[in-house]
């Protein structure tokens, strides 16, 4: 799963880290440092989520079209952690 994530940050063409020239992306970069620092079970995920939403939400830096993208990776994020959290523990 590892493996699998970082290939998907990596540019496929010329197999070089994909680079952070957005707003949304870096935002999306702090909160996956956030999330790998801070989170050690689902209610962990579920406050960082949540937290990280109303900052994003506040935000005057960052237009609506880039809080409605960060949102739905914040969504994707929870519901995979939550059905993967799930379904090994099963």
């Amino acid at each position: 799963m590892v493996e699998l994530f970082n290939e998907m940050k990596t540019d496929v063409v010329y197999n070089t880290p994909v680079s952070i020239d957005s707003k949304a992306d870096y935002a999306m970069k702090l909160f996956e440092d956030l999330f790998l620092k801070y989170s050690v079970e689902s209610k962990d995920v579920v406050y960082l989520i949540n937290r990280y939403s109303d900052v994003i939400k506040a935000s005057t830096e960052l237009i609506d079209e880039e809080k409605d993208w960060i949102m739905s990776g914040l969504a994707t994020a929870l519901y995979s952690f939550n059905y993967w959290d799930s379904t090994f523990k099963k």
